[in-house]
């Protein structure tokens, strides 16, 4: 055993780190392939540094490890000063993982080891690019959770296509250098299998990364083509002619995902066709170029160290004056992962990534006029894809779709190396041994906690309180995560427990003190309790991080029409008719503070304008009254009756109702919709009651009418 694991360690850790990760998830968890990817990952590190430590290195150290380990420094340093230093455990363990199996590949890893992974990962690529496209044909799909289809086993198709493309010239190099006729076939079915599903997740930035990986590709070997060729065999030929006819058709057949799949396909994708000519429609960007230019905006402020990893979503709202936020979605990264180290890390990062991408590439091109060209060539070009994939997307934050990166980054060294000097010391791996440990068990905790996130989220959709807050009990620094606070104070509000949930929002505003939802939350929790002012500065605050947020401007609209201050309230409820997130009854809001403004006309105009988009009770209540305050009672029944058609029990349009028909003396229906107000209200509002009680007497003797 001791042997086997001194020849071949080197080989386990490139199984389990560049071909096993990518088949990891773990069902009912919140990150279901980030975090047990992640673990995995950090086990074959693990694996490494301690049998690097055992039994010795290859070779020694290299000026690209340096650069690579001054990268991962200023990745912890700049998560000290940052607002939320928690969330940067995952992203800086990731980018452990990555500098410590770089480390691995450039001391440890033999030309055996090398071959192995490289072929282990290639088929692994060919059968996820087969799972992938079963779901692109609506096989299978739900066998596997993913938040976009089509994604194999990734978890989402941009990354699945970011991880396929990084592989597809290693397959490529081994369909060139198969030399016997069944290795011909395989090979030319992974490389068919990889590349239509490539074309099948439409994801338009690992499009533009292969085609610029393919372009860099031919001219480096066009610079050092030989004269002496292989011979192409026949199988070869029909191979990858049989091969061409199934992309072919993959790219030719259009997709029947929906939307209601994760959100999978985009409408606009369902084709080809379509998905190439979204690239240059309007709005094709998908907001890319507003959240560049916020990064931007963000890098100049803090150009030393950045924001802090994982903190980017923290800061976006300062910069972003409500440009893609809404009530259902904010931004949680720049989607380019240059722009990403750099704002969260600081321009030292930034600058040691690229030295690191620069040795190596210093060392590899070199070399490839030699015996391993081929092998250069296809790592070049890897290490091409995956970093322009990265310009458009985030696939750094997931190592199954990056480790190719630091893989092909390790073979430019190994290969470019003329030195085969080994590291005498054993004391570096084995202090990388340590993290990993740690790592191990924060990422083991994280996917305990995110396992009660995902409750958490299924208890909200069933509006399941008591289990949503059982859920989020036990909260700690670790699994510290604002918008697990906001289910909560949100769980809490609803059960009447305001006092707990104004704790959940400080809470949540501790780690994320720039989000619109949870000062919008707390000023709701505030007025419920009276704390009028309060409540105002909080609702001022959602409205700083996002001026366009309809339901803040709804918020402060109805809060200032119950001060009294009408002309203030019409100026907010007036904007958030033009916002975002708008909820409905604004225009109901809005016409009952046109309304008590006098400006009667204007009321029912907004009433009617409402429910040309959706009729609701409190609308049709808003409608009534407006008519009513018109003299246009008749009118004013009409729409009350429809109220209540929609919501038998709503209390305000009885009375509404009520008031109305005694205006109009038919004072035996008035008496009938006072009646129901008794029964709805019970006594809970003795005064109402009591005042209610004395209209039915008044009317029932035949005494006066409302007027």
């Amino acid at each position: 055993m001791h042997t086997f694991l001194k020849e071949n360690w080197g080989t386990i850790v490139g199984l389990i780190t560049v071909a096993f990760v990518p088949l990891v998830f773990v069902d009912r968890i919140n990150r279901f392939t980030a975090l047990p990817q992640l673990w995995v990952a950090l086990l074959g590190v693990l694996l490494g540094c301690v049998c690097i430590s055992v039994f010795g290195a290859r070779r020694s150290t290299k000026p690209v490890l340096l650069a690579a380990a001054g990268f991962f420094f200023l990745q912890v340093v700049s998560a000290i000063p940052s607002i939320s230093p928690s969330l940067g455990v995952v992203p800086i363990t990731t980018d452990f993982v990555y500098v410590s199996f770089l480390l691995l590949v450039v001391t440890g890893f033999s030309e055996r080891d090398i071959d192995r992974t490289i072929t282990a990962s290639a088929i692994v690529c060919g059968g996820i690019s087969l799972v992938g496209l079963a779901q692109y044909y609506e096989i299978g799909r739900h066998l596997i959770p993913t938040s976009g289809l089509p994604s194999g086993t990734l978890g989402h198709r941009n990354i699945g296509a970011a991880y396929a493309a990084a592989l597809l010239p290693y397959i490529v190099l081994r369909f060139v250098h198969s030399e016997k006729k069944l290795q011909d076939v395989l090979w030319a079915v992974c490389g068919a299998l990889t590349l239509a599903f490539v074309i099948a997740t439409r994801s338009r930035a690992a499009w533009v990364a292969l085609l610029v990986g393919v372009v860099v590709a031919v001219a480096l070997w066009m610079r050092t083509f030989s004269s002496e060729g292989r011979q192409i065999r026949p199988t070869k030929g029909i191979s990858a002619a049989i091969g061409c006819v199934l992309v072919v058709l993959v790219a030719i057949t259009p997709s029947r995902i929906g939307k209601g799949a994760g959100e999978a396909m985009w409408d606009e994708k369902a084709s080809l066709g379509q998905a190439v000519q979204s690239i240059a429609a309007s709005g094709g960007d998908k907001g890319r170029l507003i959240l560049w230019e916020t990064t931007l905006e963000m890098i100049q402020n803090r150009p030393i160290l950045g924001v802090g990893p994982g903190n980017w979503r923290i800061h976006y709202p300062l910069y972003a004056e409500g440009r893609i936020i809404d009530a259902k979605a904010v931004p949680h990264r720049p989607h380019n992962d240059l722009l990403s180290i750099w704002s969260e890390s600081g321009t030292g990062a930034i600058v040691l990534f690229l030295v690191a991408l620069f040795l190596g590439f210093k060392a590899g091109l070199p070399r490839i006029v030699g015996p391993n060209r081929d092998l250069l060539v296809s790592a070049i070009a890897s290490i091409t894809i995956c970093v322009v994939s990265g310009l458009f997307g985030f696939p750094k934050e997931f190592v199954s779709a990056t480790l190719p990166l630091w893989f092909g980054l390790g073979l430019l060294t190994v290969y470019g190396s003329s030195s085969d000097r080994a590291l005498k010391n054993r004391l570096v791996p084995a202090v990388f041994a340590i993290p990993a440990l740690v790592g191990l068990y924060l990422i083991g905790q994280l996917v305990a906690s995110d396992r009660d996130a995902l409750n958490a989220r299924l208890a909200h959709a069933r509006s399941d309180w008591p289990s949503l807050i059982e859920e989020t009990d036990n909260t700690g620094w670790l699994s510290a995560n604002d918008e697990t606070y906001l289910l909560r104070a949100g769980a809490l509000e609803q059960i009447g427990r305001v006092d707990e949930a104004l704790e959940a929002y400080k809470r949540g505003l501790d780690i994320h003190p720039h989000s619109t939802t949870l000062w919008l939350g707390r000023g709701v929790a505030q007025r419920s309790l009276g704390q009028i002012s309060e409540a105002l500065t909080s609702f001022e605050q959602a409205l700083r991080f996002d001026p366009q947020d309809g339901r803040v401007l709804n918020n402060l609209g109805t809060l200032s029409a119950s001060t009294g201050n009408l002309p203030r309230a019409i100026g907010y409820l007036e904007r958030a008719l033009e916002a975002e997130s708008t909820p409905g009854d604004v225009y109901g809001n809005l016409s009952t503070t046109y309304r008590r403004a006098g400006e009667v006309v204007k009321a029912i105009e907004t009433a009617r304008e409402g429910m040309e988009a959706h009729t609701s009770s409190s609308l049709t209540n808003a409608l009534g009254s407006a008519l009513a305050a018109a003299g246009r009672h008749a009118e004013a029944v009409t729409a009350y009756n429809t109220g209540l058609s929609i919501d038998s029990d709503h209390v305000a349009l009885w009375y509404n109702l009520a008031r109305s028909l005694e205006v109009l003396e038919r004072r035996g229906d008035a008496v009938r919709a006072y009646g129901e107000v008794l029964r709805r209200i019970g006594e809970t509002l003795p005064d109402r009651r009591s005042f209610v009680e004395e209209r039915i007497r008044l009317l029932e003797r035949g005494s006066g009418s409302w007027q």
